[in-house]
């Protein structure tokens, strides 16, 4: 595959491997083989890459033996490409994504001053102090950074992240009494300006329930039309986050249907007891007022 042309936006993100990292993390290579011990610096320089990539580079064919290059044409770098896993996720997916693209290089050929170590354990507490004296015996200046479970190390890099959506939740909930507390001061006035129509009304004839769905519909137009404002307002935020923190942000149908599914019905409460107020107009009180 001939190297893409310098000056576009990252080709594809590299991680380099060690053969065991796919069968730890139960990653099925899709097609081709995975990393072997002899895939060294000394071999040719192979690669892994991802479905997507795949789909993309080599539409309708088996990418198995073709070869990549690198955005550089004076320094193309060629890799042979031996297998395709599935897409694989980050595990703090916080990292804005230009390319849905991944590269996986064995470690021999892709060295890194810093490496991450997976190990599939039922007790993983057990193990840290072990992997320390590993460590420590492969190379003393080594500095182990942070042992424990993916769940653990998940939270503490997305603990900021976490605190945020909390205090999010509070002025959410915060808001939705404000909201409702206003919508009740808003239909109440509405109530007390249109007591003398709503005394004719009794008068004529008009029975509770059209009282109170004449109180409700001046409250329902407001709800649904704050609620569309609301609804408008997540959409681009949503898609603002989705630009910083991919993962952090969701736009899904289903979760802007359950926040209206919560608004509306509270709107309606905030109306409905002005609303039942209204029905206890008494006519002459009313048309004596007016």
């Amino acid at each position: 595959k001939a190297p893409p042309q310098a000056g576009h936006e990252p080709i594809a993100y590299i991680n380099a491997i060690m053969p065991s990292y796919l069968p730890t993390l139960g990653i099925k290579v899709q097609s081709g083989r995975n990393f072997t011990e002899a895939d060294r610096l000394t071999s040719v320089p192979v690669a892994i890459i991802n479905a997507s990539m795949a789909r993309a580079l080599f539409p309708g064919e088996d990418p198995v033996g073709h070869r990549l290059g690198s955005p550089d044409p004076k320094n193309p770098g060629w890799l042979q490409v031996v297998g395709v896993v599935p897409d694989i996720g980050f595990a703090v997916g916080v990292i804005p994504k230009t390319t849905p693209f991944q590269v996986l290089r064995p470690l021999a050929q892709e060295t890194w001053n810093y490496v991450t170590v997976a190990i599939r354990s039922r007790s993983p507490e057990a193990l840290a102090e072990p992997m320390r004296q590993a460590i420590a015996a492969l190379d003393p200046n080594l500095v182990p950074q942070q042992f424990g479970p993916i769940r653990e190390v998940t939270k503490l890099a997305t603990g900021g992240a976490q605190m945020m959506s909390t205090i999010l939740v509070c002025f959410a909930l915060l808001g939705l009494f404000l909201a409702a507390l206003g919508l009740y001061g808003v239909i109440a006035r509405v109530v007390l300006q249109r007591t003398p129509e709503i005394g004719v009304r009794v008068a004529l004839g008009a029975q509770s329930h059209d009282v109170v769905w004449l109180i409700l519909r001046s409250g329902l137009r407001l709800t649904l039309l704050g609620t569309g404002i609301g609804l408008l307002g997540s959409i681009v935020l949503g898609w603002g986050f989705s630009l910083i923190a991919p993962g952090m942000a969701s736009s899904e149908p289903l979760l802007f249907a359950g926040v209206s599914a919560i608004l509306i019905p509270v709107g309606l409460l905030a109306c409905w007891l002005p609303a039942r107020r209204a029905t206890k107009v008494d006519p002459m009180v009313a048309l004596r007022a007016e």
